[in-house]
C-alpha cells in the first residue's frame, strides 16, 4: 500500500492564530496533535492552556547554500511540530515531557521527562556556551536555548515571564531526518513564549533568536533558511530568499496537486549534524571566503575561484563550484516553477543531487540508491536528497498516478539492498508557524 494510503488522519482546527505570512484559512493537524493532548491529560491530570504548531520543511533546491549567503527555494509540509503547555503547578519547578524526542520513527512509543526552573533561564550561558557537562545537540539543548532567546526578546519588549510551565512536545516531523524537525520545535517553543508573554515579536526577531538558539545552544552553524521558512511560509507556496540581509523572501506558487506529487522518502538513516561534518562543510566555506577576499562566498564567480585554483586543494575547489552552481540552479528552479516545466524542474533537483554526492560529499549509499531508483521509473520528474545529507531523506518529484508504483518500486529495492525499510509520505506545500490555542 503506497503513502497517500499510509498517510495519516488529519484535521482541520479552527479558531487558528496564523504566523506572520501564513493563510488565514483552518490549519489541518495531523496525529502528533491528538497524541500530544492525550499525553498531556495523562501526564498532569488535566487539560492544556495553550497549544501551538510549527511544520517541518523540504527544501526544493539550494542546498548548503544557506550559510554562505546563497539562494534557497524551501516550502514547508503538512507535518508538525506542537508545544502543548499550561502552567505549572509545581512552585519553582517546570515539567518537560518529550513525546517523540530521541527518535527518527514519527509516533514511537518514546518519551522523556525533564524537570528544569525557567525563571531564571534554562541553560545560563557561560562565556558564550552552555555549562559544562551540557549535552549539546540534545533535545533539551534546542528547548532550552528556543525558550532562553525568545524570552530574552519578551522580557525587553515588556513582555510577562510564565514562572514555570507544564508542557508536552508532540512531532509529526521525524528527527534527524532533513525535515528541518529542530528549527519546528524552536519556532513552536517561541509561538508559545510570545503567547504567554503577551508580545508578539517581529517574525525576523524570532528567526534571529532561534538561529542563535541553535549556534550557541546546540552546536549546530545552521543559516537562517529553516527558520525563516518554517515563519513565514504561505500554504501552496515556496519562497526564494537569499540567506543574507537585506532577505527579500519571494513566494513562488506551487504546482497544485493534481500536477505535482511530492513524495518524501526516508531512509532512517539518522543523521546528527553536530558530530562534526556538517560543521567542516561550513568550516571550509569560511576559509574559501577568507581566501578569496569575500564577505560571503556565494559572493564570488567560478571564474574567480579558477584563477586561485592553485592556492586551494580540490575539495575546496569542488565546494566552491558545488555553492556556486547549486545558486544558479535554484533561479532556474523557479523559471521552471513559473513555466510550469516539471520535467525541467526535476532534471534541475537530480544535477543538484549529483552535485551534493560528488563535489560536496555529504550524501550516503541509501541516498544515493533512493535517488537512482526513482528517476529511472516512468513518471519520475526527478529527485534529489534533502537537508544537511549524510542520511535523512530523499525527495521525488513525479506525477500523481505513478505515486503508489514508485513507492513500490523504492520499497522493494531497499528492502534487497539494505535488509531494512525506507518510509515514504507524500506531502503537499503547508502555511507557517501558528498558534492554535491561546
Amino acid at each position: 500500500m503506497g503513502p497517500e494510503a499510509q498517510a495519516p488522519n488529519r484535521e482541520a482546527v479552527s479558531g487558528s492564530s496564523a504566523a506572520p505570512g501564513s493563510p488565514s484559512a483552518p490549519r489541518v493537524h495531523g496525529p502528533a496533535l491528538r497524541r500530544g493532548v492525550a499525553m498531556f491529560v495523562q501526564q498532569f491530570n488535566r487539560k492544556p492552556r495553550w497549544i501551538t504548531a510549527a511544520p517541518g520543511r523540504v527544501n526544493l533546491i539550494g542546498e548548503h547554500t544557506d550559510y554562505t549567503g546563497g539562494f534557497v527555494l524551501p516550502f514547508t509540509i503538512d507535518r508538525d511540530c506542537y508545544v502543548i503547555a499550561a502552567p505549572g503547578e509545581i512552585a519553582g519547578m517546570s515539567r518537560i515531557f518529550a513525546a517523540d524526542m530521541g527518535t527518527a520513527e514519527v509516533g514511537a512509543a518514546h518519551g522523556e521527562l525533564w524537570l528544569a526552573d525557567i525563571r531564571k533561564g534554562l541553560y545560563p550561558l557561560v562565556g558564550g556556551k552552555p555549562p559544562s557537562g551540557f549535552a549539546r545537540g540534545s533535545w533539551k539543548s534546542y528547548v532550552g536555548g528556543a525558550i532562553d532567546r525568545t524570552r530574552e526578546l519578551t522580557t525587553k519588549a515588556g513582555g510577562k515571564a510564565l514562572a514555570n510551565v507544564d508542557m508536552v512536545i508532540a512531532s509529526d516531523v521525524p528527527a534527524g531526518g532533513g525535515l528541518a524537525s529542530s528549527a519546528a520545535l524552536e519556532i513552536a517553543l517561541a509561538m508559545w513564549v510570545q503567547a504567554t508573554s503577551g508580545v508578539e515579536l517581529a517574525p525576523w526577531d524570532v528567526i534571529k533568536a532561534c538561529r542563535e538558539a541553535e549556534h550557541s545552544f546546540a552546536g549546530v552553524p545552521c543559516g537562517v533558511m529553516d527558520q525563516a521558512v518554517v515563519t513565514l511560509a504561505q500554504e501552496n507556496h515556496a519562497i526564494m530568499m537569499r540567506c543574507r540581509e537585506p532577505y527579500k523572501p519571494v513566494q513562488v506558487p506551487m504546482p497544485a496537486s493534481d500536477k505535482l506529487a511530492i513524495l518524501v522518502v526516508n531512509s532512517n538513516v539518522r543523521h546528527a549534524l553536530a558530530a562534526g561534518e556538517y560543521a567542516s562543510r561550513v568550516e571550509a566555506c569560511k576559509q574559501l571566503e577568507t581566501l578569496l577576499g569575500a564577505l560571503y562566498l556565494s559572493d564570488v564567480d567560478l571564474a574567480s575561484v579558477e584563477n586561485r585554483r592553485s592556492e586551494i586543494s580540490e575539495d575546496q575547489f569542488n565546494i566552491a563550484t558545488h555553492v556556486m552552481e547549486e545558486n544558479t540552479r535554484v533561479h532556474a528552479a523557479v523559471d521552471c516553477l513559473k513555466r510550469g516545466d516539471l520535467c525541467g524542474l526535476g532534471q534541475l533537483l537530480t544535477r543538484s543531487h549529483d552535485s551534493l554526492r560528488d563535489f560536496y560529499r555529504v550524501s550516503c549509499q541509501e541516498l544515493d540508491a533512493i535517488v537512482a531508483t526513482a528517476i529511472t521509473h516512468s513518471g519520475v520528474f526527478g529527485a534529489r536528497m534533502v537537508g544537511g545529507g549524510f542520511g535523512g531523506c530523499a525527495i521525488v518529484l513525479c506525477m500523481p498516478e505513478v505515486v503508489e508504483s514508485v513507492s513500490r518500486t523504492l520499497r522493494d529495492m531497499y528492502r534487497a539492498k539494505f535488509s531494512r525499510d525506507c518510509s515514504m509520505t507524500r506531502v503537499n506545500p503547508a502555511g507557517g508557524a501558528a498558534v492554535i490555542v491561546k
